[in-house]
């Protein structure tokens, strides 16, 4: 099985999350996490998320969990990925 480093953004009162998938190589529009971006864990290496790159889970699917990025961060890419909605982008 692989296993895939994710963002996850909570969908309140669902029991289900918005990931926004993680990667080592940069693209347009990533947004990059570094070690100082943890609260808690540690990262094997720098990455970027990818806000455009967005799938729903169920809690059932997760196998564990190796870190938290911390509040800003997890604002900044909450807020790369409502931009996605807005009227500008259709």
């Amino acid at each position: 099985m692989t296993c895939r480093l994710l963002i996850f953004i909570p969908l309140h009162g669902m029991g289900d999350w918005v990931v926004c998938e993680m990667t080592s190589q940069a693209r347009s529009g990533d947004i990059p996490i570094t070690q100082e971006d943890m609260r808690r864990g540690r990262l094997r290496g720098n990455g970027w998320a990818r806000p455009g790159r967005l799938n729903t889970l169920s809690d059932s699917v997760f196998h564990r969990t190796i870190g938290a990025v911390s509040t800003a961060k997890l604002a900044e890419v909450s807020a790369a990925v409502r931009s996605l909605f807005q009227p500008h982008h259709m």
